[in-house]
């Protein structure tokens, strides 16, 4: 099935990342080198891209995929769903329009929710909403593990719909985050998930 940018998916599944103990409260990483520290970079964005797509696609449901997370060991932590619902109404999302997914603690665990509720609901069409460095593996977990998604998902990375949108308000820091190194070894390491995923010795968790 070709994506047609005109029809309203049914849902808009935003992937976790990390998240960072800021004064009193939790937010979602950047795309920085210090917040790589904490786990997934750049939760942040996908927060803003997601707003921009629910603004764009008005009737589709947004969820919100992470319980706490591996690289997670405060327990007064709260789920990364959480901290990601807390954004988007903060950002002026109505929470009638979000689903908190809280059961999955990796990329191939939310791949798995996110069928179950593609099929489940007979959903048709469903947008995933990662970062740029991570929409690669996405692409080949659910070509390996997940083909009944094959057509029916399309992955974006946060980046492209904030630059589609804003590219003065954004360019800057984002070219300046994929030059760094820290997100050039991040992309080594996904690659390198990659080679193990079609080779077949990946890890899945």
């Amino acid at each position: 099935m070709s994506w047609n940018e005109k029809i309203q998916p049914n849902a808009i599944a935003i992937l976790s990342g990390s998240v960072k103990k800021q004064g009193a409260r939790w937010v979602s990483t950047a795309l920085t080198a210090k917040d790589d520290e904490y786990g997934a970079p750049g939760q942040q964005l996908r927060i803003e891209a997601a707003v921009l797509l629910a603004h764009k696609y008005p009737h589709a449901l947004l969820v919100l995929s992470g319980g706490r997370g591996y690289e997670s060991h405060d327990m007064m932590q709260p789920l990364l769903s959480e901290v990601m619902r807390d954004e988007l109404l903060e950002r002026g999302i109505m929470e009638p329009r979000i689903f908190l997914e809280k059961g999955s603690n990796s990329t191939f665990q939310q791949m798995e929710a996110i069928q179950k509720m593609l099929i489940d609901r007979t959903w048709k069409r469903v947008l995933i909403v990662t970062n740029r460095w991570h929409v690669p593996r996405v692409e080949a977990i659910i070509a390996t593990r997940f083909p009944v998604m094959n057509g029916n998902v399309k992955i974006i990375g946060a980046e492209e719909t904030l630059l589609n949108d804003s590219p003065e308000k954004w360019k800057s820091a984002i070219d300046e985050a994929y030059r760094s190194e820290f997100l050039k070894r991040r992309i080594a390491h996904e690659e390198e998930g990659i080679r193990q995923i079609r080779n077949g010795s990946y890890h899945y968790r």
